[in-house]
């Protein structure tokens, strides 16, 4: 439990969003947050290709247009409860440290690199599996950073 790590001091770092820091009370357990904005998937809807490759066509379009439109609600709604959190975090006395305009993509990508390494060399990621996912965001980024900046 994160929570019990951090108030045995078993850990002294976590990440998660603005709002789990408080939803999960972690916050409490901390002195100062990283003000650099990351990525940080919170859910997902799955389903096999099997079971919608065998819905008809008009449900596959329904599926895709409601998921689409749910998850747009949901990012919309996060970004907003997270940038009220980050003031409730300040007003709790929580020390801010960087602004985003301070750190260095490059450095943030050796950190990103050399994390992975060390996780690697642990059978903690599996090498082909970290290759395949940068190949895939490498592609996503050459196929989007045209038309709306490097995500």
């Amino acid at each position: 439990d994160v929570y019990t790590s951090l108030s045995t001091g078993l850990i002294d770092t976590v990440y998660c969003t603005p709002l789990a820091a408080i939803a999960l009370q972690w916050y409490t357990k901390v002195d100062y947050v990283t003000n650099v904005p990351m990525a940080n998937a919170i859910g997902g809807l799955l389903v096999s290709r099997r079971f919608f490759d065998r819905l008809p066509a008009d449900l596959q379009a329904l599926l895709r247009e409601t998921g689409q439109a749910t998850s747009d609600r949901l990012i919309q709604a996060t970004r907003e409860d997270n940038t009220k959190s980050i003031e409730v975090l300040k007003q709790e006395g929580l020390t801010f440290l960087f602004d985003p305009e301070d750190v260095s993509e490059q450095e943030l990508l050796e950190l990103r690199d050399t994390a992975a390494s060390k996780l690697q060399g642990q059978n903690y990621i599996p090498p082909a599996l970290y290759q395949e996912t940068l190949k895939l965001l490498n592609e996503y980024r050459a196929r989007h950073s045209q038309d709306q900046g490097t995500p």
